[in-house]
């Protein structure tokens, strides 16, 4: 795994504050450069490899804003020091198109040809870290909205890809989002757009209007593509909906075997909260679990006090399934391990419909295992 010396890396990245550890980069089935970026520790219990959202960037979503609202630089208070605080490395890359990463079309930024290319690019960097770790180092993959689609249809297709599937508000199923107006107008002839002009940014999104420092930080970002900002390319938008459609067919997420963990905001504009609903129901894993969140909007990595909970939990996942799947009669001993006991304190009753509008502090609720 090619990883660049100190004086090629950028800037931002010798910054001492972001700690990484290493960066590199690999050629694709395209020809294109493909970044990614580590922080590791000496004696990994895991590595965990992290697939980002649509118009973000690896390095960006993982490390912090100290304070909030400021630029995504730091180490400190980041997921990267949590997970290496217990031993376990953290990896990522830049999907084509974005960040630091080529493009399928030169000076296109959030673009790609074919969603099926970022599967390809993010299982080929599975298989070079894997090949780079020795073999001996359980790998997890994680995966946030775009990039929860990713790690999923990684581990449909290449079940040895990792040893755990863990997804984020996953980018499964987007019937909220195509009906909004224009784009009820927009699918019905996105094959056509998508043949036709399919760079041109069309597709409306949302703002992150419940945490506006979270979205100011999108923004104000020299290499995002912000959400409710700027519009998503009509080839992108085809992409999205036509893979998310054929995920509904039989025979599908079936084929992960893998132990699952997926967390989805209850009220998520984004992304449905059905598609976690539906990864839950039809993996044919036995081990999985799917935790819902209140109080966010759509990012799980930023959005405090959640993010931080988020985290602590995926570490003690992954910990506690390094040596392999945990079976159904133990899953409900070692969902308490998980969370450890303050987690499991914190954790509330799962709220109805009603409750659930009127509480003002943000509470996560009751997770689904496949244990009963």
């Amino acid at each position: 795994m090619k990883s660049y010396p100190k004086k090629r890396w950028e800037p931002e990245l010798r910054d001492k504050r972001s700690k990484i550890t290493r960066t590199g980069g690999f050629t694709n089935a395209q020809g294109l450069n493909i970044r990614w970026y580590s922080w590791e520790v000496k004696k990994p219990k895991c590595a965990i490899v992290f697939a980002h959202g649509l118009g973000v960037y690896g390095s960006f979503e993982m490390l912090a804003s100290v304070p909030p609202g400021t630029p995504r630089v730091h180490y400190s208070t980041s997921w990267p020091e949590r997970m290496n605080a217990r031993d376990a490395s953290l990896f990522c890359i830049d999907h084509q198109g974005h960040g630091r990463s080529d493009s399928a079309v030169k000076g296109k930024r959030c673009y790609f040809h074919r969603l099926d290319d970022l599967v390809n690019d993010f299982r080929q960097f599975c298989e070079l870290l894997r090949d780079d770790l020795g073999g001996d180092v359980p790998v997890f993959v994680v995966g946030s909205s775009l990039g929860g689609f990713v790690a999923t249809k990684t581990m449909m297709e290449s079940p040895k890809a990792a040893n755990g599937l863990v997804t984020l508000a996953p980018m499964l199923s987007l019937d909220a989002l195509s009906n909004r107006p224009i784009n009820r107008v927009l699918i019905p002839i996105g094959d056509v757009l998508s043949a036709l002009v399919p760079t041109v940014p069309i597709v409306k999104t949302h703002r992150n209007v419940k945490f506006p420092l979270t979205q100011k930080e999108v923004e104000d970002d020299a290499l995002t593509w912000p959400s409710g900002v700027r519009n998503t390319r009509v080839r992108v938008a085809s992409e999205a909906y036509k893979n998310t459609l054929k995920l509904k067919k039989p025979g599908t997420l079936e084929r992960i075997t893998c132990p699952v963990l997926a967390f989805h905001g209850r009220d998520d504009p984004m992304t449905d909260p059905r598609s976690s609903s539906m990864l839950y129901e039809r993996v044919s894993s036995a081990d999985k679990r799917l935790q819902w969140v209140d109080g966010v909007f759509h990012d799980l990595c930023h959005e405090k006090p959640s993010s931080d909970e988020i985290c602590d939990e995926i570490i003690e996942w992954c910990l506690a399934r390094i040596s392999g799947p945990i079976l159904p009669k133990a899953a409900k001993r070692a969902r308490e391990s998980d969370r450890g006991a303050e987690s499991v304190k914190r954790r509330a009753k799962q709220p109805t419909a009603a409750t659930s509008k009127t509480k003002p502090t943000p509470r996560r609720a009751r997770s689904r295992s496949s244990a009963r």
